[in-house]
C-alpha cells in the first residue's frame, strides 16, 4: 500500500479532515526543528494479529503533532512504542540518533515524558508529590529536589491550574483534576520529547483548549509534542489555539495508511 502523510497546517483547521483510508498529502511550510524522537518500520503484533504495520515517522522540534482516529485503530500502541513501553517485533525507535533501548532508564526519563491514557491517578497521595516525580529523573531516587527542581514543579502546577489541590489526596479529586495533575506530573520533566496518549480526558472545554495552549507553547520552546486525540480536538480547538505554529496530525485507522506504514 503507497504511503500516505496528512499535515495539517493550523489555519486549515476548520476543513473538514481526509477520508480515512484515501489519505492525501497536504502541503505544510517545513519545520526548522531536527528530529529528536524517530522511528523506523515498527511492526507489533498483538494477539495473533498485526496492530503496527511498518510504521515509520519522525517528530520534530518545534512542531505539535497529533495522532487521530477512533478507538481500536492502535494509536495509543503505537505511542507506547515510542515511548519505549513496549518491544517492537521488528523496526526500531531511536531518540538523539541512538537507539532507544540503549539508553540508561534516567536519561531516557529525562528526555522523554509520557502520559497514558489510563494514568495512575488513585491513592493516598497528595498532588503535590505526584507532581514532584516528574522531576524524579534529574535529582535521582535519594537525592534532594534543588531550587530548579521546585521551581518546575511550582510552574506546572500553575499551567495546568492544580495548585489550589497541591496538598489533597488524588482520591479526593474528581476526574479532570486528577488529569490535570498528572499533566502538570509530565510537563515537570521539562522533556524534550512529549508523548501523551488522550490527554484531553476528563477534561472540560476550558481545560482543553489551556492544554493545547501548553503544548503549543512547549512546541514553540522546541520539544517534540506529540499526542493521540479524536478529529473534534484537533479541528474545534485547534484552530484558536496552535494559530501560526508547526503542527501535522496523523490519521490512525484500521484501514488507513500512517505515514510509511499501517495500522490496522
Amino acid at each position: 500500500m503507497a504511503a500516505a502523510a496528512v499535515t495539517l497546517p493550523v489555519g486549515m483547521a476548520s476543513q473538514p479532515p481526509p477520508a480515512l483510508g484515501s489519505l492525501a498529502d497536504v502541503a505544510m511550510p517545513p519545520a526548522a526543528g531536527s528530529a529528536p524522537l524517530s522511528a523506523s518500520g515498527l511492526v507489533l503484533h498483538l494477539g495473533g494479529r498485526c496492530v503496527v504495520d511498518s510504521v515509520s515517522l519522525a517528530l520534530r522540534g518545534g512542531e505539535l503533532a497529533t495522532i487521530v482516529g477512533p478507538n481500536g485503530a492502535g494509536k495509543s500502541t503505537l505511542l507506547q512504542l515510542l515511548a519505549g513501553l513496549r518491544t517492537p517485533h521488528a523496526g526500531g525507535v531511536q531518540l538523539r540518533g541512538r537507539a532507544l533501548a540503549e539508553w540508561p532508564p534516567r536519561e531516557r526519563a529525562k528526555a522523554v515524558a509520557w502520559l497514558a491514557q489510563q494514568g495512575e491517578a488513585e491513592g493516598d497521595i497528595a498532588a503535590l508529590d505526584v507532581v514532584c516525580l516528574g522531576r524524579l529523573p534529574h535529582h535521582g531516587l535519594w537525592g534532594v529536589p534543588s531550587a530548579v527542581d521546585e521551581a518546575a514543579v511550582s510552574a506546572a502546577m500553575a499551567e495546568t491550574e492544580c495548585t489550589a489541590w497541591a496538598h489533597r489526596r488524588l482520591n479526593d479529586l474528581s476526574g479532570g483534576e486528577r488529569q490535570r495533575v498528572l499533566l502538570a506530573r509530565v510537563l515537570a520533566v521539562d522533556a524534550a520529547v512529549l508523548l501523551l496518549d488522550e490527554p484531553t480526558t476528563h477534561l472540560d472545554a476550558p481545560h482543553q483548549r489551556a492544554l493545547l495552549r501548553s503544548l503549543s507553547a512547549r512546541a514553540r520552546a522546541g520539544a517534540a509534542t506529540s499526542a493521540s486525540m479524536w478529529w473534534k480536538y484537533v479541528i474545534g480547538l485547534g484552530e484558536r489555539t496552535c494559530r501560526s505554529m508547526p503542527s501535522r496530525s496523523f490519521i490512525a485507522n484500521r484501514r488507513s495508511t500512517f505515514m510509511n506504514g499501517l495500522l490496522r
